[in-house]
């Protein structure tokens, strides 16, 4: 496991510091993303559990609410190894650190639910789900479907590309809890978003 997260991690690193130092100079003046309003986005990242390691792909679709707070929904999907799958929805909340600047660091925070499907082949199932199934169904050989309530922690750059696109290295922690117990999936990614402004922001400067 720790050889396939460091293989995993630092190409990861490498890809989101140079994408982030590489668009630096490149980004607009602060004019042109002034009108920023609603946004959809599409993500990629790499999603660690205390049993596997998978890719994850996300949808998100965000409201800027002043240029310190954006509202934002999200829904994602877990391809997680050994015949298990996970789908998680929340809706939650962005903070910039710094307003209306081409690369903003911000926090986030959502709450929602995880639901995670485990095959009749899966054998290296966490603690979290490997008890529930043994109380359930006397074991692990049946397929399952198990959805919990869980929060969402990230913490990321939001890189203004262009007036109309942003960049966006992200990790984030999901927290998903039963009685008392917590399972833990931290990812690492990439997310791209177009934004629909609205209202009339400066042309872009050539």
């Amino acid at each position: 496991m720790t050889n396939r997260l460091t293989r995993l991690i630092a190409p990861a690193a490498l890809i989101l510091g140079v994408t982030a130092a590489s668009l630096h100079a490149q980004t607009p003046p602060e004019s042109n993303f002034a009108g920023r309003g609603t946004e959809l986005g599409g993500s990629i990242s790499a999603a660690f559990t205390s049993s596997d390691t998978a890719p994850v792909v996300a949808g998100t679709a965000g409201w800027s609410i002043t240029r310190w707070v954006t509202v934002e929904a999200r829904g994602a999907l877990y391809a997680r190894a050994d015949d298990t799958n996970g789908i998680g929805a929340d809706v939650g909340a962005l903070f910039n650190l710094i307003a209306r600047r081409p690369i903003r660091p911000y926090l986030g925070l959502g709450f929602g639910l995880y639901s995670a499907t485990i095959g009749t082949s899966a054998t290296d199932v966490s603690h979290f789900y490997r008890m529930r199934m043994l109380e359930t169904q006397g074991g692990t050989g049946t397929s399952q479907t198990f959805t919990d309530p869980a929060w969402r922690f990230s913490a990321g750059v939001d890189v203004i590309r262009h007036r109309n696109i942003s960049i966006r290295p992200e990790g984030s922690v999901v927290l998903v809890h039963r009685n008392g117990a917590t399972d833990t999936i931290t990812t690492i990614g990439v997310r791209v978003g177009y934004v629909f402004e609205d209202h009339p922001v400066t042309p872009s400067v050539r």
